[in-house]
């Protein structure tokens, strides 16, 4: 029988989570080029990694809801959920009637019909 002491399989999740923060990278520069621009190429993988970070703070840890907290992130600031012009994000995340997925949802519904206004 194979038996996984703790650091190893905290070594896993560490590699886990970086091949998952580098496909989220690769995907953001294919799919959002226009929002990688304000940042600099050295700082999307830091930003990423602290927005995934964030996202466990609200609940959301499967890899879609990090996706969605990431494109949420791009959208409005790195630390849209800090910022007051955006508490009504915060409180969206903070639902407590309902499910993670249900939160981010809703959060990506708003900002993509919020967007235009923002921009112009």
């Amino acid at each position: 029988m194979l038996i996984l002491r703790k650091e190893q399989i905290e070594v896993f999740a560490r590699e886990r989570r970086r091949l998952f923060e580098k496909k989220v990278l690769a995907k953001v520069r294919e799919l959002a080029p226009t929002a990688c621009v304000p940042y600099e190429p050295s700082r999307l993988p830091e930003l990423i990694h602290n927005s995934i970070n964030r996202a466990k703070t609200f609940g959301l840890t499967t890899e879609s809801q990090m996706m969605k907290f990431i494109a949420v992130t791009l959208a409005l600031s790195e630390s849209f959920d800090e910022l007051p012009r955006y508490a009504w994000a915060k409180e969206i995340l903070e639902i407590q009637q309902f499910k993670a997925d249900e939160r981010i949802k809703l959060l990506c519904e708003v900002v993509s019909q919020d967007l235009p206004e923002q921009t112009s």
